[in-house]
């Protein structure tokens, strides 16, 4: 009996949400307006990019700045998770920001927020979304070849030879298929 109590506690213990969950539910349920879906994206983004774009300006002095690089990749390395939450549940309620009423920034805020999780399942749930952005031009192909060169280098731990006598197109069509048997290799 004691047992069953335990598992019983256990499972509903795994299926109540952190704090920064229910925080965050509650953030998209009160997005309203376009005005709030370009603040909740603008976080996404200061929370990944925005922190990259600091540290980059940050190493023009690396050895003066290095602890403060350390101290943003560690509160980057923090935020992935807490982004990774915001994405799922800003694109459980909306469709990805293409419309032409949001900046470049709120645009890329969702992708730079995966681009930038550790998690190679993560970005792997996003790369259909991603691809069909690419497609239709809503995804610059230089991001999109990163984003697909990060899943490779996060699955195998080395970069793909990315080859100079190719166009970025021709790349991607070379990288893409890989990518799908990664994602095939985690289903």
């Amino acid at each position: 009996m004691k047992i069953v109590v335990l598992f019983f506690l256990t499972f509903i213990a795994c299926k109540s949400k952190t704090p920064y969950q229910k925080s965050i539910e509650d953030q998209v349920n009160n997005i309203y307006t376009v005005t709030d879906q370009k603040l909740f994206l603008d976080q996404i983004y200061q929370d990944s990019q925005g922190i990259d774009d600091t540290i980059n300006v940050l190493r023009k002095n690396y050895l003066k700045n290095l602890h403060k690089i350390e101290q943003f990749k560690y509160e980057k390395d923090s935020l992935t998770v807490i982004n990774r939450y915001r994405i799922g549940e800003y694109l459980r309620k909306f469709d990805y920001p293409i419309d032409t009423i949001f900046s470049t920034k709120e645009k890329y805020a969702i992708f730079y927020g995966i681009y930038h999780d550790f998690n190679t399942k993560q970005q792997l749930k996003y790369l259909d979304l991603f691809h069909e952005l690419y497609e239709n031009g809503v995804l610059d192909k230089k991001e999109y070849l990163r984003f697909l060169g990060r899943i490779f280098y996060l699955n195998y731990s080395k970069f793909f030879n990315l080859n100079n006598n190719l166009s970025v197109d021709q790349m991607i069509n070379k990288l893409y298929p890989i990518i799908i048997r990664i994602r095939n290799d985690y289903k």
